[in-house]
């Protein structure tokens, strides 16, 4: 699991095709999860809701007070508890075959007029 230290707002939001996973260490759901989503090659960010009260209190509140792991945050801000490694794994690798969306051009400095 990666440890990222500090507190952070969350829910964490991934890049596309990406998942944040909330889980624990002594979880077999987890586990399988994390074991799926790496034999199909989802890159996920692991937070763990034993040493990260802040995650916690997210995964309390998108769970009806429950501390339910594996809660998955996906690119578009959608979240699953306890869902398959399929499911995950169609639905990231889904929004990573969509287009970016458009950002508008930054400011050019060079072209200001006074």
């Amino acid at each position: 699991m990666t440890d990222r230290g500090g507190p952070t707002p969350h829910p964490v939001m991934p890049e596309a095709g990406d998942v944040v996973v909330y889980a624990t260490t002594w979880c077999p759901y987890c586990a399988m999860l994390l074991v799926g989503l790496r034999s199909a090659g989802i890159p996920a960010l692991v937070i763990d809701i034993d040493r990260d009260q802040l995650a916690a209190a997210f995964v309390e509140g998108v769970n009806g007070g429950n501390r339910t792991v594996p809660t998955v945050v996906f690119a578009n801000g959608t979240i699953l508890t306890n869902p398959p490694p399929e499911v995950v794994a169609h639905r990231a690798s889904a929004e990573a075959d969509r287009p970016a969306s458009p950002r508008p051009p930054s400011p050019d400095p060079s072209s200001t007029s006074n």
